[in-house]
């Protein structure tokens, strides 16, 4: 499969997509499809992040 290019198109078509989406970096998480967050985020920061999003929700 490496050495074919059949799925090329759609790893370049998905690439593209998600830098359209504001995706620079990995890794990188989108929560409630809104919310995109990159790089490496310590565990007091992903907790902030649901507990603002359950917020959100609540609101």
């Amino acid at each position: 499969m490496l050495q074919s290019q059949d799925r090329a198109n759609l790893v370049r078509q998905k690439e593209q997509f998600w830098i359209s989406q504001g995706v620079r970096g990995v890794p990188a998480m989108v929560f409630d499809q809104r919310y995109l967050v990159t790089g490496a985020q310590g565990e007091q920061n992903y907790a902030r992040i649901l507990r603002d999003l359950q917020d959100d929700r609540a609101a």
